[in-house]
């Protein structure tokens, strides 16, 4: 037996999940080290401030305390057509942790069903928009 469920609930649903998972969860962010071109056009090796990285505790450099990472349009300054995609789909954000990925793929028939409601629910936590999940 099939079962229809509106994208509101299902949004709502995947939104009530993911503030469940993270609720005892200290979540803090930082720019990654990068290798990157600045404004001036200068190769530069610093924190690169058209990413941020979200991380679970104190220890940003535990890969496994990953949860997401927000890119902006300025990350992608690569002239080949996956760069032009990504700019056209920033703020893009990625799903670091793959214990919330594989839960919400699991609540649902289809992968990816759930990236409205963590949309929805990453703009609410920190006030900053996303265009798309991925």
């Amino acid at each position: 037996m099939d079962y229809e469920i509106s994208e509101n609930k299902i949004n709502k649903i995947v939104f009530d999940y993911i503030e469940n998972y993270l609720k005892n969860v200290e979540i803090n962010y930082s720019h990654p080290w990068d290798h990157f071109v600045d404004d001036d056009g200068n190769y530069v090796e610093s924190e690169n401030p058209s990413v941020i990285y979200y991380y679970e505790g104190d220890d940003e450099s535990d890969d496994a305390a990953g949860l997401f990472r927000l890119y902006f349009k300025d990350y992608w300054t690569s002239t080949n057509p996956n760069a032009d995609k990504r700019r056209s789909e920033s703020p893009l954000l990625t799903v670091y942790s793959n214990g919330l990925e594989s839960a919400l793929n699991g609540m649902f028939g289809k992968p990816h069903v759930w990236e409205e409601g963590m949309k929805l629910w990453f703009v609410k936590k920190f006030d900053i928009q996303v265009k798309r999940v991925r």
